[in-house]
């Protein structure tokens, strides 16, 4: 260290610390903000069960022994005339700390009698619940009743599809499980997927490995699998009554991964928010529930926690953060054709059959290209492309796959 260089201390320069509960316990709230609107809409009497560890004060000496992850947070103004925005500017890691303390029973979700859960709800953010046998066996063994198994919503991190608690999963209650995760997770297993070339390569690589890959295959074997681009959009794989694999892109068709964002920073939560979207359809229906809608409202959310960032309070100067519950459930309730939708044509990566250029402007088009064209000319291209990917590279506009990629 130079001891000569001038110090730069001014006395001006305000920071704070503050904390707040994230993964498993921002999810809780969540979904206990979506059941509170949902009861007084329908009448009835959903009730949250969480962990007891989610409700004591945080004390950063850490007496319970779980894991905290620590940021860098810092104001953001997007555009000259709109209001600034708290994001996050660095991430510096996470302490894993050393496993719950004390009585394990304590911690454990309770219920006075054996009662059925609807919906179970497991963030795995591989911290050590995955493997812990002993908790979540006692948790399934008191809320799951075979003969009507609950949909089991699972938040998943890398390393993904591993650990006892998948392999329990998969085997007894693959009909009923719903994964989600961001496809940047996915790409830390031994995959090879393409990132912001073309909508269509990076879909049919994705299900390519999923199909094919012994590192990810198992997810194929779920309810649904949903996969994140973020902001942008998501891919879906659902089995239907029949067994067989069905595959639908939800996407932007202005922007491709990653580039929806519309100012600088990043947001934490994002992925809980499309959680959230999906178990809100579960609630809304249990029996048959709307999981494209539950994606679309979920991405419409993840937009809306990026655009506002986190609540301030009322010190401007020394903020206490949170996480803006309200105006992100208030999403779920707008717009849902915010992405387009299209179903995923398979192709071989080995063999490279005729079939592996899918284009998603022929698919929606078929052969009335010709009036497609006129429409663009009519209308223009943004209201005339309903479902197509478009490419802008400064004044030329494209919508061809190969020219965009």
């Amino acid at each position: 260290m130079d001891f000569t260089s001038p110090t730069e201390w001014t006395g001006k320069s305000r920071c704070s610390i503050n904390y707040q509960y994230g993964s498993a316990g921002l999810l809780a709230k969540l979904i206990e903000t979506i059941l509170e609107i949902e009861n007084k809409k329908r009448g009835v009497s959903g009730t949250l069960l969480n962990p007891e560890v989610l409700n004591v004060d945080i004390d950063l000496k850490n007496p319970l022994g779980i894991a905290y992850s620590y940021s860098v947070w810092m104001r953001y103004q997007d555009k000259a005339d709109e209001q600034s925005v708290w994001r996050i500017k660095e991430f510096l890691g996470v302490d894993k700390g050393d496993g719950l303390k004390g009585d394990i029973d304590k911690y454990l979700i309770e219920c006075e009698d054996k009662c059925r859960a609807d919906i179970i709800v497991i963030d795995d953010s591989d911290l050590g619940f995955r493997d812990d046998q002993f908790r979540w066996e006692k948790i399934f063994d008191q809320f799951i009743c075979e003969d009507d198994k609950p949909w089991i919503v699972v938040k998943m991190s890398p390393k993904v599809a591993r650990g006892r608690l998948w392999g329990h999963l998969i085997t007894k209650y693959s009909d009923k499980l719903v994964v989600v995760l961001n496809v940047d997770d996915l790409r830390q297993s031994e995959i090879q997927v393409s990132a912001r070339i073309s909508w269509e390569k990076t879909a049919q690589e994705l299900l390519w490995e999923l199909e094919n890959n012994a590192e990810v295959d198992g997810l194929m074997n779920s309810a649904y699998c949903v996969i994140s681009f973020g902001t942008a959009g998501a891919l879906m794989i659902s089995n239907n009554d029949q067994g067989r694999n069905e595959s639908k892109l939800f996407f932007d068709k202005l922007c491709m991964e990653g580039e929806w964002l519309t100012g600088k920073g990043m947001m934490i939560g994002s992925t809980s928010t499309l959680v959230a979207g999906i178990i809100k359809e579960l609630i809304s229906d249990i029996d048959k529930p709307d999981i494209d809608k539950g994606i679309q409202v979920g991405v419409a959310a993840m937009r809306q926690l990026y655009k506002n960032g986190y609540k301030s309070g009322d010190k401007p100067d020394v903020p206490m953060l949170g996480f803006p519950f309200d105006s992100v459930v208030s999403a779920f309730k707008g717009q849902i054709d915010n992405l387009s939708v299209t179903k995923v044509v398979k192709f071989d990566k080995i063999n490279k059959l005729s079939d592996s250029y899918w284009t998603i402007l022929q698919d929606s088009s078929k052969n009335n290209l010709i009036c497609l064209c006129s429409d663009i000319v009519k209308s223009g291209y943004k209201k005339a492309l309903i479902n197509v990917p478009v490419g802008e590279f400064g004044k030329l506009v494209t919508v061809d796959r190969r020219e965009i990629e």
